[in-house]
Parts: structure tokens; C-alpha cells; sequence
């Protein structure tokens, strides 16, 4: 065989790991060695939405045409993943997903074919899991400035003189459902002592309200429409937590879920105080 038609990515994940805070997010090698033609399906409710550009522009640099497909308000896996653990939204676009496989195929036939390239010996990354802890940081501070669901404008920089935790989150974020009561029992203990800024990604105002109202939440809740803020931050994993302490400093920082109330996460955040 000289050639094939193209091939269809399903909400690929090819970068090396999870970067480290602050880090530029990198890819696998074997990412930009296809020169065909290449179709990527990527579900909006994902983390993999937000870098989906920078991963684009690896996968072109093999001399492939790359289209892509944004599955809007599909939760990531969903073409995999058990139907109890699926909206209704989700469950409908599994059932026209195989129209929209067939539509890809044909797109993909229309596509100006390329000789395939020899293979290389690639090495797998093996990505390593990491304890989930806060990491010391020297990083300089991004700009946040989101307002949040009444429409009040929230600046990161008025909050000097204040330790501030900002968490990135969603509510299709299961790791994030988990987080966040600890959250809300992290303010009610240190009350004024610290400000919580919860910054949403991409979901409306009324996801949101759904979402948190039976949660009684006396923070903030932020609205990063375009992911402008996400960009800024580098955040690539959901929930992101990052301190901030009272002279604007970034100081510590963390990925994935904490417990809010381990006793050293408690006593990294009062020597803040």
C-alpha cells in the first residue's frame, strides 16, 4: 500500500505529561511525523480543548492537513465512557457520532494524498503520576481580571494584602465536583483571612448556578469565557489551584483535586497569614 486516505484522531492526547507549573505544554515526537491528511474530533468539555491550537500546529509540522472538529458541549470520552456517566447532550452526539466518523472518512478521501513515511523508533514517554501536594513556585504573577456572575469585575491586583487561592474549574470536571466542598470548608475556616477565586472555564452562567447552589459558596465564582485567563496561566489539568500571598506574589501552586484540610496543606496557607 503507497498510500491511505488520512487518519482520524479522537480527542488525542500526545503531549510528553503534564508540564510542570508555569511550563509550555510539549508533545510526544511522533506527533509531527504523519504527513497525511488528518481529521481530529475534540470534545469542548475537555482539557485537551484549550491547548487544541498548539497541538494543530505540531501535528502540521509533518506536512500534514489537519482539520478539526469541536464537538461543542460533549464531555471528553464520551464515546467511550459508561452512558450512567453521560448528560443527554452527550448521549446524542455518541449516536450521530458514526455519521460524523463517515463524514470525516469522506472528507479525508477528497484530501491531496502523500507516500507514507518510513516509521521511526520512537520512545514512549512514560508518564509518571505524581503525589498530589502544593508546589513551592517562583513565577511571576499573571494578570487576572474576570468578572464574576453578577456581573462585578474581580482584578487579582486589588487583593494585595490578602493570601489568595485562585482554582480553575468545571462543573464536567469530576475531580473538580470532589474539590470544591473542601473549598467552601477552607473559607468558612479562615473566613477574611483568605479570598478564594474560582475561576470557571467556558460554561455560562446558569451551568454554574446549577451547578454550585446547593453548595452555599461565599466566594467568588469567575467567568473565563474564551479561556483568555486559562492561556495565561498555563493550565492544562483540571482543577489548577494556585496562592497568592498578600504582596501579589505567586507562591504555591498545585493540579489535581486537594483536601484542603490535610493538616499541611493548613499549615502552609496560616504561615501565609
Amino acid at each position: 500500500m503507497d498510500s491511505v486516505d488520512g487518519i482520524i484522531l479522537i480527542s488525542p492526547y500526545l503531549q510528553k505529561q503534564t508540564p510542570n507549573i508555569g511550563n509550555k505544554l510539549e508533545y510526544q515526537t511522533i506527533t509531527s511525523h504523519s504527513n497525511l491528511p488528518l481529521y481530529v474530533f475534540q470534545a469542548e468539555r475537555s482539557p485537551r480543548f484549550v491547548p487544541l491550537p498548539l497541538l494543530v500546529k505540531e501535528l502540521e509540522k509533518g506536512g500534514s492537513a489537519v482539520y478539526t472538529h469541536i464537538l461543542e458541549n460533549i464531555s471528553g470520552g464520551f464515546h467511550a465512557r459508561d452512558k450512567s456517566d453521560l448528560t443527554d447532550v452527550d448521549l446524542k452526539a455518541r449516536e450521530a457520532f458514526p455519521k460524523h466518523i463517515a463524514n470525516a472518512l469522506g472528507l479525508l478521501k477528497l484530501s491531496p494524498k502523500a507516500p507514507l513515511k518510513p516509521l521511526k523508533r520512537y520512545e514512549k514517554n512514560i508518564r509518571k503520576k505524581s503525589k498530589l501536594e502544593l508546589q513551592k513556585v517562583i513565577l511571576n504573577t499573571p494578570s487576572l481580571a474576570l468578572n464574576d456572575l453578577k456581573g462585578k469585575l474581580h482584578d487579582l491586583s486589588d487583593y494585595k494584602g490578602k493570601v489568595v487561592l485562585v482554582s480553575f474549574w468545571a462543573s464536567w470536571c469530576r475531580p473538580c465536583i470532589e474539590e470544591m466542598p473542601s473549598l467552601v470548608k477552607l473559607k468558612e475556616k479562615y473566613q477574611d483571612n483568605i479570598e478564594i477565586l474560582a475561576v470557571n472555564v467556558r460554561e455560562d452562567s446558569a451551568t454554574i448556578k446549577q451547578f454550585t447552589q446547593p453548595m452555599n459558596i461565599k466566594f467568588p465564582l469567575l467567568q473565563d469565557h474564551d479561556s483568555s485567563t486559562v492561556k495565561d496561566w498555563k493550565v492544562y489539568v483540571y482543577p489548577s489551584n494556585f496562592i497568592v500571598d498578600k504582596k501579589g506574589e505567586l507562591v504555591f501552586a498545585a493540579t489535581g483535586a486537594m483536601d484542603w484540610q490535610e493538616i499541611e496543606i493548613e499549615e502552609v496557607i496560616e504561615s501565609l497569614f
